[in-house]
């Protein structure tokens, strides 16, 4: 489940740098990601 998490936040990163306008909510999801990871 983790690395399955982990993949999906890689994606949203990638996601997150052409689309400025979807940068916002995926940005918002990366970090809850990230602070669950910690």
């Amino acid at each position: 489940m983790a690395g399955g998490k982990q993949k999906k936040l890689s994606l949203s990163e990638s996601g997150e740098q052409p689309a400025p306008t979807r940068k916002m909510p995926t940005r918002r999801t990366a970090i809850a990601a990230m602070e669950n990871f910690k």
